[in-house]
């Protein structure tokens, strides 16, 4: 993350403060030499800790570097929210070059576990994976060449609250947390009892958190369909993908497919049965699908369906760890996205950058 030391924290040697404001530098600033966040400061308050930290190699070898090449070097490009250290907490704000960022007191960073890279809290470590490739095709769109860093920590359903709860307020670490959210629809509340409802209530006001909840249904629906066309299809799931492709060409295909249910289709369930909203949109997959509309009506095809029955067959399950393997073999394929995917990946590589990016590791000295 980009940190950036406030004036405020000079003090007299003497003050009480004096010695953990100290300890706090020197912990950022190791953490920058380990390349794990990215530091910067007033002049005067950078000038001032290179002095205190002589004969601390590692964070000195830091700030001394910012000092002499303070007036060359510049804001990092494409951040767009930051924390600035102070002696005092704040909320979030504007500064003059329009980036958002929150004064974090000291406090913070005064134990060494606090100054961790950024921990990237999902579902799955397969989607952290994801996040990482979207973070690397985001660099590439907007050549930006600054480096990141990220833990990885995944766990399905109540262990990825479990984690993200330790994270926040036991290691109090730098944290970004992404989520499916699970809509079945556009307009559809996402369920308090989700991974997804249950995560954003957590931490809302820890300035070195950031929440994000995808917004589409899951992770499967942002697989550019390019490289879906791309895997291997046998004769069974051919017919799945088929119908899957009535909804993707479609003039409705931006409102449908980023909450088709990619894993499962559409079943007749409970809340099919009970959510209008829902069966509304059930209907309009059924209509776009010429096959299936052979078997009449919506309406009449549903109540003639047990329990449970399909309705519109899934794509494929699986298919994020095979679009994975398929990118890993195929490093530079490219990826063709639609307008929703596009605005996602741009999302998703955006808070990336500002919560993991990281100095390049090249010699400090």
């Amino acid at each position: 993350m980009f940190i950036y030391l406030d004036d405020s924290l000079i003090v007299d040697p003497s003050d009480p403060e004096a010695d953990d404001i100290e300890r706090a530098v020197r912990n950022l600033a190791i953490a920058t030499y380990e390349s794990k966040h990215i530091l910067y400061g007033d002049y005067n308050v950078i000038a001032t800790m290179r002095k205190r930290m002589i004969g601390l190699r590692d964070a000195y070898t830091v700030l001394d570097k910012i000092y002499h090449k303070y007036s060359t070097m510049t804001f990092p490009r494409g951040i767009t929210y930051y924390i600035k250290v102070a002696k005092e907490n704040s909320e979030k704000v504007m500064d003059s070059g329009g980036r958002e960022f929150a004064m974090v007191s000291y406090h913070y960073f005064t134990d060494t576990q606090n100054t961790q890279a950024c921990n990237l809290v999902s579902e799955d470590y397969n989607d952290c994976d994801f996040y990482k490739l979207v973070l690397e095709h985001y660099k590439k769109d907007t050549a930006c060449k600054m480096s990141c860093r990220f833990e990885y920590c995944s766990g399905a359903g109540e262990r990825t609250v479990r984690h993200l709860q330790d994270l926040l307020f036991k290691k109090k670490q730098i944290t970004l947390c992404i989520v499916d959210s699970d809509k079945k629809y556009k307009e559809q509340e996402i369920s308090e009892n989700s991974t997804c409802g249950k995560c954003s209530k957590i931490g809302r006001k820890i300035p070195t958190y950031v929440f994000m909840a995808l917004e589409v249904h899951e992770i499967e629906n942002l697989v550019p369909l390019n490289v879906v066309d791309e895997l291997q299809w046998t004769a069974d799931s051919q017919t799945n993908k088929d119908s899957f492709d009535y909804l993707r060409y479609n003039a409705q295909t931006e409102d449908v497919l980023p909450f088709f249910d990619i894993k499962c289709g559409i079943v007749k369930d409970n809340l099919l049965q009970s959510d209008q909203k829902y069966y509304a949109f059930a209907k309009s997959c059924y209509d776009m699908n010429p096959l299936l509309k052979r078997n009449g009506d919506f309406d009449t095809f549903v109540d003639g369906l047990s329990d449970g029955a399909v309705i519109y067959p899934h794509l494929r399950k699986g298919l994020l760890k095979k679009f994975l393997e398929y990118s890993k073999e195929h490093k530079d394929c490219e990826k063709n996205l639609l307008e929703y995917q596009k605005k996602a990946w741009d999302k998703i590589g955006q808070v990336m950058l500002n919560m993991g990016c990281s100095r390049n590791e090249e010699s400090i000295t």
